[in-house]
């Protein structure tokens, strides 16, 4: 590469002389707040535009490679493949699953790379998007690292044929083999488990659900000795394959001091420094169990810390792409053509699939984890029925299906429900049925089961059909074969070959449904045939006329509009005129409720940081309201809350926080320390708009005198 080539088309690093002003305006801001390395090149492969992330990754500034070779920036080994890659014709998508960058003090940085070709004001382009591979890897090698040196032994293998993956020093150590002699063989192939039916046995658990806790195992030793094992195991997914991640520890010395005890009673003379002697065997043992459960507890904990890592990471960057999105949408200013905006919505429907995709993900941990918490309440069947009628009847129109909800007549006119969880169930039913169901209809059944129906084929012996209520959700789409019917409740699993390429989808709301349902203390039966259709009938607990104390759910008006009507209907709102302060230190969301908030005629304050807020609310007493981040550094939204409320200046200020932390309780220690309202990302930016109206008055002041102390059971 030769840095003093000039840039081609007399670019800088500010600025796309290849594109018109409103394609640059427009793609300025996302080529800036991205992480990813992007990249913009010509048909001749030149460079033609990077972004700052790219451009801090390599260590080059825009001077020195603008105009130049792309394949200049990449190592020898992939320029070949990658030129093959460039070639892409026009809507294809390539991907490259490591090519590596050298940077420019020699260095490489591997990546993940997406190639693709689009039509852009100044001809052809090619797209480039990077993805720096190393902090995954670098959290691979500390598992690798605390795997191998742990003196607890933990096996890797896959499930459905045995093969060992990985075997750590006390795995070897137990058994009499190196781990160059274990990797790649079935436990058949060693020998090291002989009893086949206890195998079976496992495997059937497994495959059931997922995991094994504390199952006592003996190990045949390659010398021929028999050793002692107390196993958990889990099933994990890696690359869509299962394997078996086993933890255990070597009881074997516990096992022979037994032995040993019951000879002891035999030869009494000897009985009293044996048995002293086995007492510290076991005692030793018994640290090692103990520490074994630690490990095991703290590996499960790394796990439920790390979902909820990952659950801010993926929800901060989806809040700035929903938010701007839809923003983009709306299309205000009027100059977005028709195809712009389909591109929009593509986008915006993209950002809520990937959240649905996520929250499945973050439910089913949160009940592995002990952390689903069911909250029932009072409330009106009537209200129920048209919040589905709001949610699935455009859908079915669209497709040319016919819809309704059918109440029994003489049902109860209230239930009691957690309605968050009874409404994602049937929410995940309906749009499954309407999704398979080319022709024909879909209809909710609301019913007591007959008494001739048998509760206790799903588990439910112990419920009254007098006091149970059943949702039938009945479809006539393509059915599902009685082979697949047990298949469908498993995670990341459909209803046969080739359903996701054809219908889409994850596979995850069947099983996170059902795990709610049993949370609510009912289950999920599925009546099926192929070509005819399908019913899903959710049973749960009917306990309404026991708790006819509890306060119930009011039942508003059901809001079909579109999100984009919505926020459009603000333009005369409360919030016309109000100052608003805006504390986040992530500049994409930041950016996102500026580009919102604005058009609404607010004027918006930003912070930084906790004590940047504090302060500019000392700088501008005028503030009518604040939406605080609560993962902040140094001083968190909750510190600052607090900060906030012991002022007498600033107790009574409507606060709304908004977090990407679904996982850890945020809410409530939110509420606690003085917060009027909580959002979750991404946001829902028309949901936003009326807790500030709540909290407005209607001269755009706060509408409470006096901060209400928020009531937390």
């Amino acid at each position: 590469m030769n840095p003093s080539e000039k840039p081609v088309h007399g670019m800088t690093s500010a600025s796309f002389h290849i594109l018109d002003d409103d394609t640059e305006n427009r793609l300025s801001p996302f080529f800036r707040i991205s992480e990813s390395l992007l990249f913009m090149v010509d048909e001749r492969f030149r460079l033609l535009h990077i972004n700052r992330a790219a451009l801090s990754v390599l260590g080059f500034s825009w001077e020195e490679i603008g105009g130049c070779p792309f394949v200049d920036l990449v190592d020898e080994s992939g320029k070949n493949e990658l030129l093959s890659h460039l070639a892409v014709p026009p809507d294809d998508v390539r991907q490259m699953e490591s090519l590596v960058f050298r940077t420019k003090d020699g260095r490489t940085v591997a990546t993940q790379t997406r190639i693709t070709r689009g039509e852009g004001p100044a001809g052809n382009v090619i797209y480039v998007a990077a993805w720096d591979l190393s902090r995954y890897r670098a959290g691979e090698e500390k598992f690798r690292k605390v795997f191998h040196s742990t003196s607890v032994i933990m096996l890797l293998f896959a499930l459905e044929s045995g093969i060992i993956l990985e075997a750590n020093e006390a795995a070897c150590a137990m058994t009499g083999y190196r781990p160059e002699d274990m990797v790649g063989k079935t436990i058949d192939d060693l020998d090291i488990y002989p009893d086949r039916d206890e195998r079976r046995k496992i495997k059937r658990m497994l495959l059931e659900q997922g995991w094994v806790k504390d199952f006592e195992i003996m190990v045949q030793n390659r010398n021929g000795w028999d050793c002692h094992g107390l196993f958990s195991m889990d099933v994990l997914y890696l690359d869509g394959v299962a394997v078996v991640l086993a933890v255990g520890s070597d009881f074997t010395l516990w096992k022979k001091a037994e032995d040993a005890l019951m000879m002891a009673y035999r030869d009494q003379g000897k009985q009293k420094e044996i048995i002293e002697r086995k007492s510290r065997e076991l005692e030793k043992a018994k640290h090692m169990l103990e520490e074994s459960a630690r490990l095991v507890e703290e590996s499960s904990r790394h796990k439920s810390e790390f979902i909820a890592n990952m659950s801010h990471e993926l929800r901060t960057p989806l809040n700035s792409i929903i938010l701007l999105a839809n923003l983009l949408a709306q299309n205000r200013d009027g100059r977005l053509s028709d195809k712009e905006l389909e591109y929009a919505s593509v986008i915006v429907t993209a950002g809520q699939d990937l959240l649905t995709l996520v929250n499945d993900v973050l439910d089913l941990s949160k009940v592995e984890a002990g952390r689903m918490e069911v909250n029932p309440v009072r409330v009106s069947l009537e209200y129920l029925c048209r919040k589905m009628r709001g949610y699935f009847s455009d859908m079915a129109e669209v497709k040319g299906l016919e819809f309704g909800i059918f109440p029994e007549p003489g049902l109860t006119e209230y239930l009691y429900a957690d309605i968050q969880k009874l409404e994602q169930i049937l929410k995940n039913l309906t749009s499954n049925a309407i999704k398979f169901t080319e022709k024909g209809s879909v209809r909710i059944f609301i019913r007591r089961p007959s008494l001739d129906e048998d509760l206790s084929m799903i588990g439910l012996s112990g419920l009254k059909p007098s006091k149970t209520l059943a949702f039938s959700v009945t479809d006539t789409g393509i059915g599902i074969a009685p082979e697949n019917r047990d298949l469908i409740f498993e995670c990341y699993r459909q209803a046969g070959k080739g359903i996701s390429g054809t219908y889409g989808g994850t596979g995850l709301g069947l099983p996170v449904s059902r795990v709610l349902a049993q949370l609510l203390g009912g289950d999920i039966l599925v009546e099926s045939e192929p070509a005819k259709g399908s019913t899903f009938t959710l049973y749960i607990p009917d306990s309404a006329q026991e708790n006819t104390d509890r306060a119930d759910i009011p039942a508003p008006p059901v809001l079909q509009e579109k999100t984009v009507s919505r926020v459009s209907s603000h333009r005369d709102s409360r919030i016309k005129g109000c100052k608003i302060l805006v504390a986040d230190d992530d500049m994409r969301t930041v950016y996102a409720l500026i580009q919102n908030l604005e058009p609404m005629e607010a004027e918006v304050v930003v912070a930084w940081d906790g004590a940047r807020c504090l302060k500019k609310l000392e700088e501008h007493p005028d503030i009518d309201l604040l939406l605080l981040d609560l993962a902040m550094p140094a001083m968190d939204g909750i510190q600052v809350l607090e900060c906030i409320r012991s002022d007498e200046r600033t107790r009574n200020l409507p606060v709304i926080v908004i977090s990407a932390d679904v996982m850890k309780g945020g809410e409530k220690a939110c509420l606690r320390a003085g917060a009027d309202g909580y959002a979750v990302k991404p946001l829902d930016f028309a949901k936003l708009v009326d807790m500030m109206e709540q909290l407005l008055g209607p001269d755009g002041k706060t509408a409470n005198a006096e901060h209400p102390t928020p009531n937390i059971e």
